[in-house]
């Protein structure tokens, strides 16, 4: 860009000399509210001016002398010293016109470097031993006589964009001042530091057409764009003053003038930002960006004023696309016409926009239609959501779909151009031609998919795709309240920001990092626990204690609940609160907070208690839970269909109850209120949450419960034998030994039915469904009353689940378990049973045992299973078994069909 010239002279037919001193500067700094580096710069910096004639007749133009000047951005310093000031011009014998002698000295600075931070533009002017005679008839007195040592002036614009301030100063000490050889009176005027515009008064010497004005001074601009000021040490001003012979004498005489200009021109058209009607070139007029800009003039907030940012919401689409301009080599700005003056009327706005101006091809410009698509009072270049379908602008524009959080952009603006980082293409102001290209247009109708409901003309409006489908009813295709308090054009039923300029997540991002995308965690409408923490930005959308991020994206139960939402995500019947290690006292399925009266003190959404960001009751701050994977098979226990390793399955071991008739490990059945419990196991299923928790069964009383403990029952051999699968357990650690699992189910392969979806612990036993369509013809193997667990369809005395697990004949009453049992020599005596298992089915046997038939008992204090095998269970009352009399005990085998 050109620089601009402050002080334009003519140059006139006689020129004599030199006169006094004149000093001009000019710089440009790009302006925002970031600390944004000075990028343009010029400055120039000359004597003194004298432009006097006589009808036309005499005439005298000195130019600018003593001239200083210098370019930015590269800082400078440069100045003239001791020019010689002699000018004399006039008619010989009859006029002096003018008679001027001294020296001058002249300076301009600049540290406009092109680097962040406040530059400082200076310039001065200086003239020493001023004598000068203005209009001196032969015989006669100068009509003006001017006498000085020192004349001094000062001026100097300092700042960076949005702030800028200037100082001038003038000297004159010393200074005499005769009018037709009379002398003024000037003991009124502080000649060290005169007062600004000050006019002289000539009394009665006054003569019509003559002015004297010291320290003339003027500012144009703003603190906001920037600031030019211009003084003039000393300015005679003649206008048709009568000379007697003479009457015709017209100019100015100028004495020390220096000025400084500093500001903001970010698009380059050579106007300073405020007084250029288009400060960013983007077509749309400053006053109009202006009047539409929320309060504080940045409507995004990213620190750059709306009439200075190329894109004024930060969502991608530059702005002079929004208001429907034309920007073919994708700069950012809009288009001129192309007729060789892009702006004839210097008004910063570009010809093709400017109803003033003339284009290319004759007419006027046309003002750009600033178009609001949804009608909902946001203009499309400050609406996030131009046609209000619940898709941000960003989304639907195609140029970021992983990056922005609420629909704007907010990764930083290092030009301060006002366009993000994440999509501009220039290091500088302006966007890099196609950078960003052209808002994306799916169906090639010219409408881009921001400001249509239909995007790819397939017949189904946009919004069908959406968490906000709901939101229209009259189909139109966008959400039907449009009320907007915020004025960020997403209506406040689908702004999860209200208050903020932002708040329609991008379905493709993450907003809380926790792995799981804003669409499936719902947008910003979901609130899984009801803690009041959305679950886009909650770390513990379900409550249990288990961060989001352990619990990922999956669904492992495929139960349509996803782990994260789900509090019991493998549906083995055990809550993960407690699979996960922590603590839930009142059996809800969710952590318990500390007791502290504030559960969430950094609204993360993860409990006090686990979160180490948050102060816990009795001092400290919260442990996040340790989340076992007991089996060491990288499965986590709440992800892991057989925590142990043992083959048998959690929900079996966990002895709660979970309806598993496919035998695969996982539970099945209703879950209305979707909280991830199936109905046998959920104690609260009108409500998310349980009602009486989960408490796995812990036969041996060790602490350690059966789904986590390879001999659960604490005697004769691990739990993997007992399942008829100790081949696996070359080690005899109780666990699998090739732990292998592609599912990633917690099932190891060489026991897994299903490898490839999750679940299948049944490995080859025949289920109880099994056996009875084998054991019952039609219609019998469908009637519970004969084919049912608890049938006893034989009148033996054994139930079918007895006969099942025990492989007997469930139709023939000769056909019956048998239970062998015997006294226990000593002096204690006692009493053994043995029972024979089928190993072929799938069931379990535990061993229980009491002294009066009411209550009855498990672990070492009770019972000892001194044989434990596939098939063979022998086992034996313990003395120290409680309650009834000493000499009495008795003992049952119960079983478990999953």
């Amino acid at each position: 860009m050109n620089s601009k010239e402050i002080s334009p002279v003519r140059r006139l037919a006689s020129y004599s000399s030199r006169s006094a001193c004149l000093v001009s500067l000019f710089a440009w700094q790009v302006a925002s509210g970031a600390d944004v580096p000075v990028s343009k710069g010029s400055s120039s910096g000359t004597g003194a001016s004298i432009n006097l004639s006589i009808a036309s007749l005499i005439t005298t133009n000195t130019g600018n002398l003593g001239q200083s000047s210098g370019t930015a951005p590269a800082p400078y310093s440069v100045s003239k010293s001791a020019v010689p000031l002699n000018v004399n011009t006039g008619v010989p014998l009859v006029l002096d016109l003018v008679g001027a002698n001294g020296a001058i000295n002249s300076s301009a600075s600049s540290n406009v470097d092109g680097s962040p931070g406040s530059k400082t533009t200076a310039a001065t002017a200086q003239v020493v031993n001023l004598s000068l005679d203005v209009a001196q008839l032969l015989g006669g007195q100068p009509l003006v006589s001017v006498g000085a040592p020192t004349v001094t002036t000062n001026v100097s614009v300092a700042g960076q964009g949005g702030s800028f301030t200037s100082n001038s100063s003038v000297s004159l000490t010393g200074l005499t001042l005769k009018v037709l050889g009379a002398s003024i009176d000037l003991s009124g005027i502080n000649l060290s530091n005169v007062p600004p515009n000050t006019g002289v008064n000539l009394g009665a010497n006054a003569v019509a057409g003559l002015a004297i004005i010291l320290n003339e001074t003027q500012t144009t601009g703003n603190a906001a764009g920037g600031l030019t000021t211009t003084t003039n040490a000393i300015r005679i001003k003649l206008n048709a003053v009568n000379l007697g012979l003479i009457n015709v004498l017209n100019g100015d005489v100028i004495i020390g003038h220096a000025d400084a200009a500093e500001g903001s021109d970010p698009d380059g058209d050579g106007i300073f930002s405020g007084t250029d009607g288009d400060s960013d070139g983007d077509g749309i007029p400053d006053a109009v960006e202006i009047a539409n800009a929320a309060a504080g003039g940045d409507t995004d907030g990213d620190g750059v004023a709306d009439y200075l940012d190329l894109d004024s919401d930060n969502d991608g689409i530059n702005d002079v696309i929004e208001a429907g301009g034309k920007d073919a080599n994708g700069d950012g700005r809009q288009d001129a016409s192309g007729d060789g003056n892009p702006d004839e009327d210097g008004d910063g706005i570009v010809d093709s926009v400017d109803p003033n101006d003339l284009i290319t091809g004759g007419g006027h410009g046309v003002a750009l239609t600033v178009p609001d698509t949804d009608g909902d009072g946001a203009k499309n270049y400050l609406d996030l959501d131009s046609d209000n379908d619940g898709i941000s602008d960003v989304v639907e524009s195609g140029v970021g779909l992983n990056t922005d959080t609420n629909g704007v952009f907010h990764t930083g603006d290092t030009d301060g151009d006002g366009i993000d980082n994440a999509v501009d293409g220039l290091a500088g102001y302006g966007d890099a031609p196609g950078s960003s290209g052209a808002p994306l247009d799916t169906d090639n109708d010219g409408i881009p998919n921001a400001y249509e409901v239909d995007s790819d003309n397939n017949g189904t409006k946009d919004i069908a795709g959406t968490p906000y489908a709901s939101l229209d009813g009259n189909g139109d295709g966008r959400i039907d309240n449009g009320a907007d308090t915020d004025h960020d054009g997403v209506p406040n039923v689908a702004d999860v920001q209200p208050g903020v300029f932002g708040g329609l997540p991008n379905p493709a991002g993450d907003n809380d990092g926790d792995g799981i995308s804003n669409g499936a965690e719902g947008s910003g409408l979901v609130d899984t626990d009801g803690d009041g923490v959305a679950d886009i930005a909650d770390g513990d959308s379900d409550g249990d204690g288990i961060p989001d991020l352990a619990e990922g994206p999956g669904d492992l139960d495929r139960d349509g609940v996803p782990n994260a939402r789900d509090l019991d995500s493998d549906n083995d019947g055990i809550n993960d609160v407690i699979e996960g290690g922590g603590k839930d006292t009142d059996g809800n399925g969710l952590q318990d907070p500390s007791g502290d009266g504030n559960a969430d003190e950094d609204h993360d959404g993860i409990v006090d208690s686990v979160d180490s960001n948050d102060a816990v009751a009795g001092g400290g701050t919260g442990v996040a839970l340790t989340l076992p994977d007991t089996d060491g098979d990288g499965a986590k226990n709440f992800l892991d269909l057989d925590s142990d390793n043992d083959t048998i399955s959690d929900l079996v071991e966990s002895g709660l109850g979970a309806v598993d008739s496919n035998n695969d490990g996982i539970g099945e059945g209703a879950d209305t209120d979707q909280d991830g419990l199936v109905a046998s196991v959920d104690g609260l299923p009108g409500a998310r949450g349980d009602a009486n928790g989960s408490t796995p069964i812990d036969t041996d009383g060790d602490g350690i419960p059966n789904y986590i403990d390879p001999n659960s029952d604490n005697t004769g051999s691990p739990d993997i034998v007992g399942a008829g699968n100790g081949a696996l357990d070359a080690n005899h650690d109780g666990k699998v030994d090739n732990a292998t699992d592609s599912d990633g189910d917690g099932i190891p392969d060489v026991a897994d039915n299903d490898d490839i979806n999750s679940g299948g612990l049944g490995f080859n036993l025949k289920t109880y469904a099994q056996w009875v369509n084998e054991q019952f013809s039609s219609p019998a193997n469908t009637n519970p009353a004969i084919s049912g667990q608890e049938a006893d369809p034989d009148g033996d005395g054994f139930t079918n689940a007895e006969e099942f697990a025990f492989g007997t004949d469930p139709e023939d009453n000769r056909s019956f378990p048998k239970v062998m049992t015997s006294g226990i020599p000593g002096a204690m005596g006692g009493v053994q049973a043995t029972v024979t298992k089928d190993p072929t089915a799938y069931a379990f046997v535990t061993v229980e045992g009491s002294r009066d038939l009411v209550i009855w008992l498990t672990g070492p204090g009770a019972i000892s299973v001194g044989t434990d095998q596939p098939a063979l269970f022998s086992a034996q009352i313990n003395n120290a078994l409680p309650g009834g009399e000493k000499m009495r005990g008795f003992i049952r085998f119960r079983v478990i069909i999953p």
